[in-house]
């Protein structure tokens, strides 16, 4: 099935919580090695616009990226999460937010020219669209295929060649995926850092995938009210979950990554609880 869609949700609060993690991390990366190749399994469209049908259909984004741009007192990684949603969107205001920036805007404007990036989608919109949005980059590698295939081929051929940091992120339309993806997770060795995102589902299918991430990685919870008003009664989200695979980086690589993890996992939970009290 290829029916998801990502501008309906945008923005929204696990988009908040999976890209500001993305954000600091990808800082901690080229901070840390000279050369690096960035790959996502289900990379989207890279921007979105907050205006569209889409967007304005759910409005999901104005109860999350809406709410934080707006926030006062943030510090650290969070904050610098909004400024750079704020300069993404041209937007000198909160009001003022236009445009979304996906993982892959994100890694545009973080990733350094000696950096490479590989991105996979298999949904024909999506594609054309990232296509038309990073298709000009030459550092951009784009793969309309199976991410977690084209993932598998480069954990067997990773040796001594520039680190990779991979950000695994089905849309989890299908209940096989959460097993798909711990499978791949079990499997993919030789990556330097893998990212995983997941939602937290009221049916808790994402259970043994959230078990194993809680055992074998960094893993980063967001707690918050189902905001997708379309979703069945057993299948809305309810948190979303992030988790931080570091395979073969240097110890300091790895604590600092986890560090910002933390960090951000912990003005999130301040900045949610502040803003449910208004």
């Amino acid at each position: 099935m290829l029916s998801y869609q990502h501008a309906y949700h945008a923005g929204n609060l696990a988009d908040v919580h999976k890209h500001s993690i993305l954000l600091a991390c990808l800082r901690v990366a080229i901070k840390t090695w000279p050369s690096m190749t960035y790959v996502e399994s289900h990379a989207g469209r890279g921007r979105y616009d907050l205006q569209s049908a889409e967007a304005e259909k759910t409005k999901e984004w104005r109860q999350g990226i809406a709410q934080l741009v707006s926030a006062e007192g943030l510090e650290g990684p969070l904050n610098h999460y909004k400024k750079f949603v704020l300069e993404f969107s041209k937007a000198k205001r909160p009001n003022d937010l236009r445009w979304y920036p996906g993982s892959p805007a994100i890694a545009r404007r973080v990733l350094r020219r000696a950096d490479t990036a590989i991105l996979h989608d298999l949904h024909p919109q999506e594609f054309d669209a990232l296509h038309g949005g990073v298709g000009g980059d030459t550092r951009f590698d784009l793969r309309r295929e199976d991410g977690l295939v084209g993932l598998t081929r480069l954990n067997s051929r990773q040796s001594d060649a520039a680190p990779i940091f991979a950000l695994i992120d089905p849309s989890y339309e299908n209940k096989g995926e959460f097993g798909a993806v711990l499978d791949q997770l079990k499997a993919l060795n030789r990556l330097s850092t893998i990212m995983v995102w997941y939602p937290q589902l009221t049916d808790h299918r994402h259970g043994a995938l959230e078990q194993w991430l809680g055992e074998h990685a960094e893993l980063s919870c967001f707690q918050f009210k189902a905001v997708d008003p379309s979703a069945t009664a057993g299948t809305k989200m309810y948190g979303s979950g992030m988790g931080l695979v570091v395979n073969n980086a240097p110890n300091d690589v790895a604590k600092a990554l986890r560090r910002q993890m933390k960090q951000v996992t912990k003005s999130l939970a301040a900045w949610w609880t502040a803003s449910e009290s208004l």
